[in-house]
């Protein structure tokens, strides 16, 4: 009988001291407090995967969206075989371009472009020009140039007394090819003021029929033009010498 008691009474302390044990550990189970003393990825945070993640996976990952392809220029004109720079960005590199005419009164070549530098480099025809970007997606953007003709050259001035108060003017020019022009419009500025519209010839030469007086400075001015049922396509100007007596 003494056996049996000595083998009963430790088995009821273990289970009073098991109880104590599980009343102390208030909210965290034993399995929590055993928890917290393991070290978690050696004590680093993970930002990557799912779950909205800031790394490769989740709503925060994948290729960011290319921004909207366009095409600028630095001119929006050009003389025949001239260059401009285009300027593509956004979409997707690497760029390609394309040449379509728009309104030509002249039509020869387009021109080329660089796709290495961007550069275009306007052809013999005059008038305008789509200059389409594509990308690597094949997205799409334009701009139109025109291709003006060139100016004339060389102007030289003619007097002729006409009285003892007035003389006449006749004006001379070099063009390199008449048949891409339509015809070239003269200007003049008197005694410094603003420039004004006094004809338009299809030659090279032009005597102005005004009667110039002699006490008045004069100047001309000359471009070459060619128009469409759209637009007018000028030529830069081309400038005289001051005009005056002797």
């Amino acid at each position: 009988m003494n056996r049996i008691r000595l083998t009963v009474i430790p088995r009821v302390l273990f289970l009073g001291v098991l109880t104590f044990i599980l009343v102390e550990c208030d909210s965290y189970t034993v399995m929590e407090q055993f928890s917290t003393s393991l070290p978690v990825n050696g004590g680093s945070s993970y930002t990557g995967g799912g779950d909205g993640g800031t790394g490769g996976g989740g709503t925060g990952g994948g290729t960011p969206t290319p921004e909207p392809l366009t095409l600028d220029v630095q001119a929006s004109f050009v003389e025949r075989e001239g260059t401009v720079q285009l300027i593509p960005n956004g979409g997707t590199k690497p760029y390609r371009f394309s040449l379509k005419e728009e309104d030509l009164y002249y039509n020869e070549t387009l021109g080329s472009i660089n796709e290495s530098t961007y550069v275009y480099t306007a052809g013999t025809s005059i008038g305008q020009v789509r200059i389409r970007v594509h990308d690597a997606n094949e997205r799409t953007a334009d701009a139109v140039v025109a291709i003006i003709p060139l100016a004339p050259t060389t102007v030289s001035v003619g007097k002729v007394d006409f009285n003892t108060q007035k003389f006449k003017v006749t004006l001379s020019w070099s063009y390199e090819n008449l048949n891409l022009i339509q015809n070239f419009v003269i200007e003049c500025s008197t005694g410094g003021g603003p420039f004004v519209q006094i004809g338009t010839t299809n030659n090279t030469t032009y005597s102005d029929p005004t009667q110039l007086d002699k006490s008045t400075s004069y100047r001309y001015r000359i471009y070459a033009q060619a128009s469409t049922s759209k637009n007018t396509y000028t030529s830069k100007v081309e400038y005289s010498s001051v005009v005056s007596w002797p």
